[in-house]
């Protein structure tokens, strides 16, 4: 999961807050500030965890994925609005909180993790009592994916020595095929010598040289696949991805031409039909796995090494790559571009609802949850209990006030 961390001072405020593990925290302590975090929890030990999550850095159960540089701490008795703006589908996220009188205080910018495709909200104290969330409010926001279809349509997209395909590659690509019963190529050259392919049953194969790969399975109409042709000409192993299969298959021979150009949808004699989204052209072999390499949302530190030759995301109904100086040539002026949804590539964030009828009725009112305090009203003296009363009823109003 990704967890949203937001710090005060910790050391002013263990010294009057934290219990018997005080030593051990003030010791260890969280940094100030704001934290975006991954969870990963493979572990049933309760005090791993609590340290895991405390801690600033990274540790068994997390990864620091973004620290606010300027350390900017809450305070008490003030009013917050959280706005987190989470795009699964392209892997950003993206914390600001602002206050009624000093406006925006922090924003962490966006930040890329495609680790989670989607799960519940909530929120969570650690070791804070009397906080307060109120007006929760959870939208989806409007996909940013964007497909172009190609019917007809064929794009180039430059030559093999442009692309820098001389050695070893990967063609990755979200396809979604519109029919089947004829040869359908996705990313050829036009001697074919290069191929990523769908053959008459819609059932996906690549080709280099004279070396084909044939995967198993065919594809669905109408459904959103990923697809990729991955060359490795050090071991001569030809790999063929589809939806986290592989199979593949030795090579035998080089491909000496190095002028003809990669095209996307044709190979100067068969069409494909349906839609493309996400195309990557990678001009060296990652050691990171394939799967990581062909859903990564942004690839600039590999765009700047020399490692991404192409990769067409079509945002802004565009064909171009805004990071490569390779311009794409489009067989219609004019293409026609979709919005689609595509399934493991896009999720919505279900909702997570208390389970308790105090709750229930809490969230049916103002979608309002209120952590107590820590010790029971029956521990607590008459006039202790009074003044949190009165506190309470002061912070509700002071909320009304900003809110």
């Amino acid at each position: 999961m990704l967890l949203v961390v937001w710090r005060s001072d910790y050391l002013t405020w263990l010294h009057s807050n934290c219990s018997s593990d005080c030593q051990y925290y003030d010791a260890n302590g969280g940094t100030p500030g704001l934290q975006i975090r991954r969870v990963h929890i493979r572990t049933s030990d309760k005090d791993v965890i609590k340290s895991g999550l405390w801690l600033s850095g990274d540790s068994e159960v997390s990864t620091l994925l973004w620290q606010d540089p300027h350390l900017v701490s809450w305070k008490t008795d003030i009013a917050y609005r959280w706005q987190i703006s989470h795009r699964p589908s392209v892997g950003s996220l993206q914390v600001r909180i602002y206050t009624a009188k000093e406006g925006l205080v922090v924003d962490s910018g966006t930040v890329f993790d495609i680790s989670l495709l989607g799960g519940n909200l909530g929120v969570y104290n650690f070791y804070q009592s009397h906080a307060t969330w109120s007006n929760i409010v959870v939208t989806c926001l409007k996909s940013s994916n964007t497909a172009i279809l190609l019917n007809h349509t064929h794009l180039i997209l430059g030559t093999l020595d442009q692309l820098n395909l001389t050695g070893n590659f990967v063609l990755g690509a979200w396809i979604k095929p519109g029919i089947q019963g004829s040869l359908q190529p996705i990313l050829c050259t036009a001697s074919s010598q290069i191929c990523l392919y769908l053959d008459e049953e819609l059932r996906l194969v690549g080709r280099y040289h004279y070396t084909n790969v044939t995967a198993d399975l065919a594809l669905e109409i109408g459904e959103w696949h990923l697809v990729a042709l991955k060359v490795d000409l050090q071991e001569n192993i030809l790999t063929l991805f589809r939806d986290g299969g592989e199979t593949t298959g030795k090579i035998n021979g080089r491909v000496e031409d190095q002028t003809p150009p990669l095209l996307l949808g044709t190979n100067d004699d068969m069409n494909f039909s349906g839609e493309v989204s996400e195309v990557r052209v990678i001009s060296r072999l990652l050691t990171t796995d394939l799967i990581t390499v062909l859903t990564v949302p942004s690839m600039l530190r590999e765009r700047r090494m020399g490692i991404v030759s192409l990769h067409l995301t079509f945002r802004d109904r565009s064909f171009q790559d805004s990071e490569s100086n390779i311009t794409v040539v489009s067989s219609d002026p004019s293409p026609t571009f979709t919005t689609p949804t595509i399934t493991g590539y896009q999720h919505r964030i279900r909702e997570n609802k208390p389970n308790s009828e105090r709750h229930k009725r809490s969230v049916a009112k103002r979608a309002r949850i209120h952590k107590p305090d820590q010790k029971s009203s029956s521990q607590k003296t008459f006039g202790q209990a009074l003044r949190f009363k009165i506190k309470q009823k002061r912070k509700k109003l002071r909320l009304k006030e900003e809110l």
